[in-house]
């Protein structure tokens, strides 16, 4: 090689790592200088991780936050879930750890907040820039939940068996449910598929948000009403098992309500009977797999033996509050030491419209049931006609009622009265 070509290659590199350094400088102070406005950072931040979800970036950021219990695909459901194909933006929001120092950002689709970002000042070679401090997109969105099995079977969550570390104690003893293990898991961001494994046999659980539990006993519901005691396998169940106590229209009428119980049973199927106050069973039906209702069964012996006195009684009171008949025969039918004797012997009858002639139709008497301790209430509804002069104008009531009576002292009389209608 000639001294010349030396030169001109000396030259040249000298000129090459110049240029290459002056390009360095450039580049690190533009992005510097770029850096140095927070909106600058914020928008490419925005544009690197949201502009397009860029759910392999956002989950390495959060997986060392979310539960072990989570996969990438959990995560990506639960992100896809959140943002629902929405147009993205982003705003600068003033919280109070907003400084100088300190900006908050908060990402949403149309109007709904799904993630947020902050960045911080920080120096560089004696210049200030702004980095990002952290990306939050996973927010904890499903409750910390219990998961109760048969004692010794093995419990996956998303596919991952549970170890000893979340088992909440040594297994419970229930004499209804058996033996059984428990288990607290925490801190998941959606809801996980739970599955239970026993001599390869499988088991998907279903979620209770009722009792915030995902469980392997079977937990049975019982709707009975409130006068009669249910009974599991002989052993009686009390009102620590209640859910709730209802209204109906039925159990109204009969001045009760319906008691409805959960009760969890894992010694396969139960023998579930219930008894009332006199002793008699009732009759329970099963309506699903896990359902027990009772059946209202009126008692045509009854019926039998008092329908006519029933209709009776009920039309002494229309005929008595329509001014047709008098206290003394009202009497004959009502307990006369009762406020609701006292509140319609005090009714001013009297204004009742005046009316030549009257009679009954559709006489209907149903719905005989036994209430216990010599007690039982019928249900009695017609329509009553009146006619204002004779040959002139009718008009009519409807009068549905339940009437509660009992036997007093060889009299059967009534004591409480309900109106249907």
């Amino acid at each position: 090689m000639n001294k010349f070509a030396k030169i001109y290659l000396i030259v040249m590199a000298v000129f090459l790592t110049a240029l290459m350094c002056f390009f360095t400088i450039y580049w690190f102070n533009l992005d510097t200088f770029e850096k140095s406005n927070p909106e600058n950072v914020a928008a490419k931040i925005f544009k690197y991780y949201f502009y397009e979800l860029a759910f392999n970036k956002l989950y390495e950021l959060e997986k060392p936050f979310l539960s072990k219990l989570e996969t990438f695909d959990n995560y990506v459901a639960y992100l896809s879930d959140k943002t629902k194909g929405g147009e993205f933006r982003y705003l600068h929001v003033e919280t109070d750890i907003d400084s100088d120092d300190v900006k908050r950002y908060f990402v949403f689709s149309d109007n709904d907040k799904f993630a947020e970002f902050e960045l911080k000042r920080s120096t560089r070679f004696g210049k200030q820039i702004w980095k990002i401090s952290f990306i939050i997109s996973a927010y904890k969105k499903f409750d910390t939940f219990k998961i109760i099995v048969p004692e010794g079977q093995e419990v996956f969550v998303n596919d991952k068996l549970l170890d000893k570390n979340y088992k909440t104690g040594a297994a419970v003893q229930n004499h209804l449910a058996g033996s059984q293990d428990i288990y607290t898991i925490e801190g998941l961001i959606s809801e996980p598929l739970v599955e239970v494994r026993h001599n390869k046999n499988k088991r998907i659980l279903k979620f209770d948000s009722d009792e915030n539990v995902f469980t392997a006993i079977p937990v049975f519901t019982a709707d009975l009403l409130n006068n009669y005691t249910l009974y599991i396998n002989n052993f009686e169940i009390d009102d620590s098992f209640l859910l709730r106590e209802v209204r109906t229209g039925e159990a109204d009428r009969l001045k009760l309500t319906r008691k409805i119980y959960r009760v969890p049973f894992g010694l396969g199927e139960p023998n579930i009977r219930i008894v009332g106050k006199t002793g008699a069973e009732g009759k329970i039906n099963k309506t699903g797999e896990f359902n027990f209702v009772q059946e209202i069964i009126y008692n045509n012996e009854l019926e039998t033996q008092f329908r006519q006195h029933a209709i009776s009684t009920a039309q002494t009171y229309a005929l008595f509050m329509t001014n047709n008949a008098r206290l003394a025969d009202l009497a004959n039918y009502f307990d006369t030491t009762t406020t609701l004797y006292t509140g319609i012997r005090t009714s001013e009858v009297y204004f009742f419209t005046p009316h030549a002639r009257h009679w009954f139709s559709n006489v209907v008497a149903s719905e005989f049931f036994d209430q216990g301790n010599g007690a039982f209430s019928s249900r009695v509804a017609f329509d009553q006609y009146f006619q204002r002069t004779a040959g002139g104008e009718t008009f009519m009531f409807h009068l549905d009622i339940t009437l509660f009576i009992r036997e007093i002292n060889g009299r059967y009389l009534v004591y409480d009265m309900l109106v249907n209608s």
